[in-house]
């Protein structure tokens, strides 16, 4: 029997000096982080998402539509690259002095190796959403998909001027959402790009931005998440 192992810090390897592009959106001043080229060896990534079946199982998936990878993996070394673009990105001279240690090493001595995979014939009515209501939560995507298959990405928006959004289920879901639409205006649109690495916070509303045809012939849309 051949039986693959994993080698975690080189397939997971992240690029030195990181280069990174902070884009401000909406009124609530809220910061997208952009970095490209993040893996060292993107495509070992993707070979490795690409051989995980996704689950559809509803306590994996939380509500969203598609399937999701939820392997674990050692990914110790992910904190002290977050740690530092979360302190010198949001955080304050005063919060950094305040907040010297907010768990990120036992969260992503924790974390899993999560990519969410959609297709466009998996998209059902969905309204934008946030992850999490309080302070100091983020979430993190890293793309997958190879240039060909690119299209849309990650789009943010505002209900009635809030990016915060109404309350969960309080807003009939007609449709799949992307473009502005009655109360819903779409402010930013993280577009995708093979290992590209973005950053936001989980408070604020956001969505998959997919639409039929852009991801269909056995063709999925591969983001990598984290959870912080």
């Amino acid at each position: 029997m051949k039986k693959n192992i994993i080698d975690e810090h080189k397939v997971f390897e992240i690029n030195d000096n990181l280069e990174l592009t902070v884009t401000t959106i909406g009124p609530a001043k809220s910061k997208i982080v952009i970095v490209d080229n993040f893996y060292k060896n993107p495509y070992d990534v993707r070979n490795l998402a690409i051989s995980i079946p996704p689950t559809y199982n509803k306590r994996i998936i939380n509500g969203l539509p598609g399937g999701r990878i939820d392997a674990f993996y050692q990914l110790d070394h992910f904190a002290a690259v977050y740690d530092k673009i979360i302190r010198d990105v949001y955080l304050t001279v005063q919060e950094k002095i305040n907040i010297s240690d907010y768990g990120i090493h036992s969260i992503f001595k924790n974390a899993t190796f999560c990519c969410n995979v959609l297709s466009s014939s998996e998209i059902v009515p969905t309204n934008p959403h946030v992850d999490h209501r309080d302070k100091y939560r983020f979430a993190s995507g890293i793309f997958l998909n190879t240039p060909d298959e690119c299209h849309g990405g990650t789009s943010f928006y505002t209900h009635k001027g809030s990016q915060e959004g109404p309350e969960p289920n309080s807003v009939p879901k007609t449709k799949y959402i992307t473009d502005s639409i009655d109360d819903w205006e779409l402010i930013y649109l993280a577009e995708m790009k093979f290992n590209r690495m973005i950053l936001y916070e989980q408070n604020i509303l956001h969505t998959a931005y997919i639409k039929p045809g852009m991801f269909e012939n056995g063709t999925y849309r591969l983001l990598q998440m984290f959870f912080i």
